[in-house]
């Protein structure tokens, strides 16, 4: 996953911060992101585990925190509407000025056909930002933030929260409380939190980890099953090979050292 964001989802970066790349270019490069992800390979035909403006969410709201490339371009390219917007004092904005803009009102400024297809790539990026910015607030920008006017135009998108998932994983999520004893409540965030800052051992924190994991990994598995192939496993199913694929990777990790409180307790379970 770091792989994919810090080196393959950058090889575009010097290229998208001078011009709109083309609609194929983002496109071959998340077809090439998004089957090394799932595949490990550069190339794949096999259909996709989850759809990718999904993965591209952060990870609040339930997503991987990959860079959505379009956008990101976009955002990159909004340096150049800021830029005309403060007038800066460059050649090229000098340059605009004489040839397309000619003293007149940037932010409503639409260009004629004879224009050069990069200064209507400009122009385009300045209209989609203008479905998320005011003049205003370009204005009042004292400098240009890549990072926050992407973040605008990606959206706030709602928090994933435990407690209002659907019926099914609700069920799951009940039955590893009741199965470890341990109180799960809000967002997986908060959730990971808590457990770590529980009184409990290190072993039954542990143990609280690989259940909470395999949790989120078994409903991920079963909204999968029950899109591609029209199936879901059973509440009961599902909890009891959470217990065993628990059980199964802490004895094979099982610490030479583990008291017998805890010993008892693991044995229990």
């Amino acid at each position: 996953m770091q792989l994919v964001n810090s080196v393959l989802l950058s090889l575009h970066m010097y290229w998208a911060q001078i011009y709109v790349l083309p609609k194929s270019v983002p496109q071959d490069i998340v077809k090439i992101c998004r089957a090394f992800q799932w595949s490990g390979h550069a190339f794949s035909h096999k259909p996709i585990n989850i759809a990718w403006d999904k993965v591209c969410s952060d990870k609040q709201t339930g997503g991987l925190g990959f860079r959505d490339v379009q956008i990101w371009n976009i955002a990159f390219m909004g340096k150049y509407v800021w830029a005309l917007v403060k007038k800066q004092e460059n050649v090229w904005i000098r340059w605009i000025n004489s040839v397309y803009l000619k003293d007149g009102d940037w932010w409503e400024y639409q260009p004629d056909s004879s224009a050069s297809w990069y200064w209507k790539q400009v122009c385009n990026t300045k209209e989609k930002l203008k479905q998320f910015f005011t003049l205003a607030e370009f204005e009042n920008m004292p400098q240009y933030s890549v990072k926050q006017v992407y973040e605008k135009l990606v959206g706030n998108k709602p928090r994933v929260h435990w407690d209002k998932m659907c019926q099914y994983s609700r069920q799951i999520i009940i039955a590893v409380h009741q199965w470890i004893g341990f109180s799960i409540h809000g967002n997986l965030v908060q959730l990971l939190r808590k457990a770590g800052q529980s009184r409990a051992s290190r072993f039954r924190k542990q143990v609280y980890f690989a259940a909470i994991g395999a949790a989120v990994y078994l409903i991920w598995k079963c909204r999968n099953t029950s899109f591609w192939d029209s199936t879901i496993p059973t509440v009961s199913h599902s909890v009891k090979t959470l217990k065993q694929m628990v059980k199964s990777r802490i004895q094979v990790v099982l610490p030479k050292h583990v008291s017998k409180r805890d010993s008892d307790w693991f044995t229990t379970l």
